[in-house]
C-alpha cells in the first residue's frame, strides 16, 4: 500500500497559513507542525490513549474539532496540520523550536520570535 492510500491519513488536511487555504496532506511534503489541544469531553476507542483523543485544532485556516468534518464542502474529516514545515509557506519570521525530552514523554512548542 502506498502512504497515501493509508486510512489514517486519507482525509487529513494541511493548513497553508499564508493563503488560508486547506490541502490535502499528502499534496505535500507530509512534514508539519500539528497543534493539538486534548477536548477531554469527547472519545473515540479507549485504545487510543485513555486521556482523551478527539481534538480542537486552531490554525490560521480556522478552527477545528476533529469530532466533525472541516475545510471547503466538509472534505476534511481527518487530522489537520497547523502548517507544513516549508519555508514558503510559514509567515516571515525568525521561529525558535525547543523540545523537551522527559523520561516518558516528549512535547515541543514553537515560539515566533
Amino acid at each position: 500500500m502506498d502512504d497515501s492510500d493509508d486510512d489514517r491519513w486519507k482525509n487529513a488536511g494541511t493548513c497553508d497559513p499564508k493563503t488560508g487555504r486547506i490541502y490535502r496532506t499528502f499534496e505535500g511534503t507530509f512534514n508539519g507542525v500539528n497543534a493539538l489541544f486534548a477536548r477531554g469531553d469527547k472519545f473515540r476507542e479507549a485504545a487510543n490513549n485513555n486521556v482523551s483523543n478527539e481534538y480542537y485544532i486552531k490554525t490560521r485556516c480556522g478552527n477545528v474539532s476533529m469530532d466533525r468534518p472541516y475545510g471547503p464542502g466538509g472534505r476534511f474529516p481527518g487530522h489537520l496540520t497547523s502548517a507544513e514545515l516549508r519555508p514558503e509557506l510559514l509567515p516571515k519570521a525568525a521561529y525558535r523550536f525547543p523540545r523537551a525530552r522527559p523520561t516518558r514523554t516528549r512535547s515541543s512548542s514553537a515560539t515566533r520570535i
